[in-house]
C-alpha cells in the first residue's frame, strides 16, 4: 500500500488515535519567538487544525499533505492553500519562501532526511522558524516495528539541524526510557 492510500485510510478509521495537538498557548509562545511571521507552511497538514490556529493569528498558511481524505476536512476549516501531494516530491515556485514552517510527527516519514532540511532550508525565509514536534529516540530505531515508525534518531537531527539554524531550543513534552516527545523551535540566520 503507498503512502497515501495508508493515511487515507487513517484518516476513515473509526479506532483511530487522535494526534496531538498544539495548545493555543504553545502557538502563542512560538510567535513571540517570531514576531514579524506573515507566511507558514504546514508540512503533513492532515485536517489543518495547526492551520486554523496560525490563521487565527492573521498567518497566511498552505498545507500540504498525502491524504485526499484529510485535505477534504481541511477545506471545510480553513482558508490557506491546501496541497495534495508529498512535500519530498513537490516543487514549489523558485520565489515561494515561509516565515515559520512546521513538520508534526511526519520526520519519521521522510526518505532523505538531508535533501528534506536541505529543502526547509531553501523554503524559509532569513530570520524565519522551523518548528518540529517529532518522537524522538536516543537509540537506533528498527524500522520493521510499526511501533518505532514515528520516532526519529536523535543522532540524526543533531547531524541535520545545526547545519541549518542559528538558534536550537528543545523543549521535552514526555521523555520515557530513551524515547521523548520534543517540540524544536530553531531560527535561520
Amino acid at each position: 500500500m503507498d503512502a497515501a492510500h495508508k493515511w487515507d485510510d487513517f484518516y476513515t478509521s473509526d479506532s483511530r488515535e487522535s494526534f496531538l495537538h498544539f495548545t493555543n498557548d504553545q502557538i502563542a509562545s512560538i510567535l513571540r519567538h517570531f514576531p514579524l511571521a506573515k507566511t507558514a507552511l504546514d508540512i503533513g497538514c492532515g485536517e489543518g487544525q495547526l492551520m486554523l490556529q496560525l490563521e487565527a493569528a492573521n498567518i497566511t498558511t498552505i498545507g500540504i499533505d498525502l491524504s485526499k481524505i484529510a485535505l477534504a476536512e481541511a477545506r471545510k476549516h480553513v482558508k490557506g492553500n491546501l496541497i495534495e501531494g508529498d512535500f519530498e516530491k513537490f516543487y514549489f515556485p523558485i520565489e515561494q519562501k515561509f516565515d515559520l514552517i512546521f513538520v508534526k510527527f511526519v520526520i519519521a516519514f521522510m526518505s532523505d532526511i538531508p535533501s528534506f532540511f536541505k529543502k526547509i532550508d531553501d523554503l524559509l525565509n532569513p530570520g524565519g522558524g522551523f518548528i518540529l514536534l517529532a518522537p524522538v529516540s536516543n537509540q537506533p530505531i528498527d524500522r520493521n516495528i510499526e511501533a518505532d515508525e514515528i520516532f526519529i534518531e536523535q543522532s540524526v537531527l543533531d547531524i541535520s539541524m545545526p547545519k541549518y539554524f542559528s538558534n536550537i531550543r528543545e523543549e521535552i513534552l514526555h521523555a520515557e526510557n530513551e524515547k521523548k516527545l520534543s517540540l524544536f523551535i530553531c531560527s535561520k540566520d
